[in-house]
């Protein structure tokens, strides 16, 4: 069986699915529901939602994404005329994996993963037959194969050099301005100047986390000394991108990684730490740019959908990652290509986990 076949055959199990039919609960009160919330709401999920499910003692009985989180038992025991059925959320395959066994034999469960592209099978192999290359087609099919089955998936599909494995994206351009939006430490600025050999006309990043930015900072000074470049050819904003200027708060569940699991919140909470928003289209209104690199945690098409006016006017080269929620496994890429249909589009991975998936787009 090949992949078109697998997919089609996982997708019959739940294609018909109706959560209308069902008292449903989605297991997982933590960062994987966060950034799914959008899903959630596109794919009419959230209208179906009765409660979240949560181990965690201390989550219990709190309100999570306007919902009450319960243990298992609590959400067994209530009276439903409804057969029950509970979506695992979790992107990590030991911790869903040990989800099942804790829900076999008591009520009928299924992933989101499993239920969104059952219902997105369709564009899943739109996606599939546009892509450029035959290594993009086998990438994307087997991570969207290992997200529904909740398995490893081939370790030859993996790619080093996140950001810069394609040619298109090695080429020295004395002219290119890269924006980094989702900087982090500085750690992919430091990679693109090192793969560039310090041949790039300016670097904007963006960083909304205040830790980071200190860290991003300290980095870029470093730099600035060792490759002889002038402080103000690297602009960092601590700020994020969304789809319009605004101001926002940071949400943090990562508590083992504070840092590395902010994330913008869809709403402004006065005793979170506060972010300013910048839309592509307002900041890079006079500003051109030439390679744009994303990895802002669920805020990915919103920026696109922002970036518009920025993206059609200067055809930069993107790497998007598009790894954060179902949703954006297919929908940023159906997107891109009807806005750009000159451009090649190609899919890589760049982690042994279910992580770091990334979609390049250039120009033919």
């Amino acid at each position: 069986m090949n992949n078109i076949e697998k997919l089609k055959s996982l997708a019959t199990r739940y294609c018909n699915l109706n959560l209308s039919d069902y008292c449903v609960a989605v297991f997982g009160a933590g960062n994987t529901s966060a950034l799914y919330k959008k899903c959630f709401d596109y794919e009419t999920i959230t209208e179906h939602i009765t409660c979240f499910i949560d181990n965690g003692v201390s989550k219990q009985g709190t309100n999570f994404l306007d919902k009450k989180v319960v243990s298992l038992a609590s959400f067994l025991s209530q009276p439903s005329k409804q057969p029950k059925l509970v979506l695992i959320s979790s992107a990590n395959i030991n911790f869903c994996n040990s989800i099942k066994q804790q829900l076999s034999g008591q009520v009928d469960f299924l992933t989101i993963d499993e239920y969104v592209f059952s219902k997105r099978i369709n564009e899943i192999l739109v996606v599939l037959d546009m892509l450029e290359d035959d290594f993009s087609k086998r990438v994307y099919a087997e991570m969207i194969i290992a997200r529904m089955t909740n398995q490893s998936f081939a370790e030859d599909i993996y790619t080093k050099d996140q950001y810069f494995c394609l040619p298109p994206f090695l080429d020295r351009n004395p002219n290119e301005i890269f924006v980094d939006l989702g900087a982090y430490v500085g750690d992919s600025i430091e990679q693109y100047i090192q793969c560039k050999s310090g041949v790039f006309s300016k670097i904007f990043a963006f960083e909304p986390d205040a830790r980071n930015m200190d860290a991003l900072l300290c980095r870029m000074e470093r730099i600035c000394k060792e490759w002889a470049i002038a402080k103000d050819r690297i602009v960092c904003e601590k700020a994020g991108v969304g789809r319009r200027s605004e101001n926002l708060s940071i949400s943090n569940s990562n508590a083992d990684s504070p840092s590395l699991g902010a994330r913008i919140a869809d709403t402004f909470d006065t005793n979170a730490q506060h972010v300013q928003i910048y839309a592509m289209d307002d900041y890079f209104a006079n500003q051109k740019v030439g390679f744009i690199k994303a990895d802002i945690e669920n805020f990915e098409l919103d920026m696109l959908i922002d970036a518009k006016k920025t993206i059609l006017r200067d055809s930069p080269i993107l790497a998007i990652s598009i790894y954060h929620n179902a949703l954006d496994m297919w929908k940023i890429v159906l997107w891109l290509s009807e806005l750009l249909p000159n451009y090649a589009f190609k899919i890589r991975q760049h982690s042994h986990l279910l992580l770091d998936t990334v979609l390049y787009a250039y120009p033919k």
